[in-house]
C-alpha cells in the first residue's frame, strides 16, 4: 500500500466501514501492520474511523471514532487520505465512489 500525503492538507487518514467482520479485520490489519509504519514517517498522522466498525469492539484510545455520519462529504473533505484495504466483501462500490 502506498500513501502519498499532500503537505498542504491535514495528516488525517480516514477509514469508513460498517460493522461487517471484513471491515473489522481490515481495521485490525491497518492498526497492526500499516499505521505503525505511517507514524514512523509522519508522527502527526491521525487515524480516523467513520461508521459502525468503530463500535464493534474496544479499539486503542488514540483512535478517533466518529461513528455513523449523516453525510460523509465533510468527513472525506477533512481527510488527506482515505484508505480502503478490504480485499473482498460487501460495500466496496459505495466506499470507492
Amino acid at each position: 500500500m502506498v500513501l502519498i500525503f499532500n503537505p498542504y492538507q491535514t495528516s488525517r487518514i480516514l477509514f469508513v466501514g460498517s460493522a461487517n467482520p471484513i471491515n473489522v479485520q481490515a481495521l485490525e490489519w491497518i492498526l497492526g501492520a500499516v499505521f505503525p509504519h505511517i507514524q514512523k514517517k509522519r508522527a502527526d498522522s491521525e487515524l480516523v474511523v467513520a461508521g459502525e466498525v468503530g463500535r464493534v469492539r474496544r479499539w486503542p484510545n488514540w483512535l478517533s471514532l466518529l461513528g455513523n455520519q449523516d453525510s460523509l462529504v465533510d468527513t472525506y473533505a477533512r481527510a488527506a487520505v482515505v484508505i480502503n484495504p478490504v480485499k473482498f466483501g460487501t460495500g466496496l462500490p459505495g466506499k470507492n465512489n
